[in-house]
C-alpha cells in the first residue's frame, strides 16, 4: 500500500490548525486581559499557548512526533539503500522525539531549581535570564549544529537552506524570544500584557518552525 502526501496540502491543513489554535489563544486572553475573565470556564487555559496540559500542548507534542517519524522513515531508506548520513537523519528523529516528549512532560523545566543558583537568581543580567534552561539548550543547539554541518553541506542547496530557515525560527521561538521573556516576566510579571504578547509570539514561533520543517 502506497500513502501519498502533498506537501503543499498538508501544509495547509496544518497551517488552518496552527491559526485557529492562534486566534483561540488570542481572543481567550483578551477576554482575560480586557474584561478581567480570568476562569471563562476553562476555556483560556484550554487555548492558552503558555500552559501545559491543553490542546496547544498536544498539537505541539503530535507535531514534533510527526517529524521524528518522518526523518525516521527517511533514515531506514536511506541505511537500506546504503546512502550516506543515515545515522544523521536517525539522530534528527531522536532528537525531535525528544522534543516531542518534552512538550508533553516539560523535562527543561526541571534544570531550573538546578541552574537558577548558578546565575545568581531571576535578577542575574537584569532578568534575561530569569529561565537558565535556555543556557543549557543553547549549548545542546549549538553542539548538534557543528556536528551536523557536514550533513547540511551534503543535502541539495534547496532542502539545506529550508533546514535552516526552519531551524531558525523554531530555535528563535523556543529560545531567543525566552530570553526577552524571561526580562519580561521580571520587569512586568507573568500576569502581564507584555508577558502574553511575548508567549504568543513565542509559541507561534516554534508552531510555524515546526511546520516549516515538516513542509
Amino acid at each position: 500500500m502506497t500513502i501519498e502526501l502533498r506537501p503543499a496540502k498538508f501544509a495547509r491543513i496544518l497551517c488552518a490548525v496552527v491559526a485557529v489554535l492562534i486566534v483561540c489563544h488570542i481572543l481567550t486572553q483578551a477576554v482575560w486581559l480586557v474584561w478581567g475573565y480570568d476562569h471563562q470556564l476553562g476555556v483560556r487555559h484550554l487555548f492558552d499557548l503558555g500552559q501545559e496540559n491543553n490542546i496547544p500542548t498536544w498539537y505541539a507534542s503530535c507535531a514534533l512526533l510527526l517529524c521524528g517519524l518522518q526523518l525516521l522513515a527517511i533514515g531506514f531508506s536511506k541505511k537500506q539503500a546504503g546512502e550516506g548520513f543515515a545515522r544523521h537523519w536517525m539522530g534528527l528523529a531522536g532528537i525531535f522525539c525528544f522534543l516531542s516528549l518534552d512538550e508533553a512532560a516539560s523535562i527543561h523545566e526541571f534544570t531550573i531549581p538546578l541552574l537558577r543558583p548558578i546565575f545568581k537568581g531571576t535578577a542575574f543580567l537584569g532578568g534575561y535570564l530569569n529561565y537558565p534552561w535556555v543556557v543549557a539548550w543553547a549549548l545542546l543547539v549549538l553542539a548538534v549544529g557543528l556536528s551536523y554541518l557536514r550533513f547540511l553541506g551534503a543535502l541539495p542547496s534547496g532542502t539545506r537552506w529550508k533546514f535552516v530557515f526552519a531551524g531558525v525560527v523554531y530555535v528563535g521561538g523556543a529560545l531567543g524570544t525566552e530570553l526577552i521573556e524571561g526580562r519580561i516576566d521580571y520587569l512586568y510579571g507573568i500576569y502581564s500584557v507584555m508577558h502574553a504578547i511575548s508567549t504568543t509570539v513565542q509559541e507561534s514561533m516554534e508552531m510555524i518552525g515546526v511546520l516549516l520543517f515538516q513542509y
